[in-house]
């Protein structure tokens, strides 16, 4: 009876064994995936031409990706520094607009120290505890531009149907 006991608890214990090391395997698979992910994500962040901030409830600044600094004109010497939406008046009321009322569209602004039409975009990410909202910043006359883009594009193409139609008639 004790052999038999033994037996089992002796089994028992290979099987978590064996449980606790299949787990501690996967786990090391995430983190390493985890790990991946997050590089991957800088790297986007720091490449991208659309500014991105991400600000928690007081207004402080948790990231701010190259192109937000040079937008918003923010230099060098205030890397380190607490930056907070109290600093960008303009981004500052543009965003308190968007609390106040999340469906409307943002209108474009001038900002003071980079002289940069810009057209913020804003999105609530996470709640409680960690309240973070995400905001794009785009440059507006970029935006314009591109769409200005598009439209010759439409029109050269209308166009060309037209002097199409025109040297051969039905």
């Amino acid at each position: 009876l004790l052999g038999i006991l033994f037996f089992i608890v002796t089994a028992l214990m290979l099987f978590l064994r064996s449980s606790l090391s299949q787990a501690e395997k996967i786990a090391a698979e995430n983190r390493i995936r985890a790990e991946q992910l997050s590089l991957l994500n800088q790297t986007v962040l720091q490449r991208m031409l659309t500014g991105i901030i991400t600000v928690n409830r007081s207004g402080d600044f948790v990231l701010v990706n190259p192109a937000a600094e040079k937008m918003l004109g923010i230099t060098s010497a205030n890397a380190g520094k607490t930056m907070n939406l109290s600093r960008h008046s303009t981004l500052q009321r543009a965003y308190s607009r968007w609390l106040n009322n999340p469906n409307q569209t943002s209108l474009p602004f001038v900002d003071n120290r980079s002289n940069l039409s810009i057209q913020p975009i804003f999105r609530h990410i996470a709640s409680e505890p960690d309240y973070l909202d995400l905001i794009f910043l785009e440059d507006a006359e970029s935006i314009a531009r591109h769409a200005q883009e598009i439209k010759i594009r439409i029109l050269e193409k209308i166009s060309a149907g037209v002097d199409q139609k025109i040297r051969k008639p039905l």
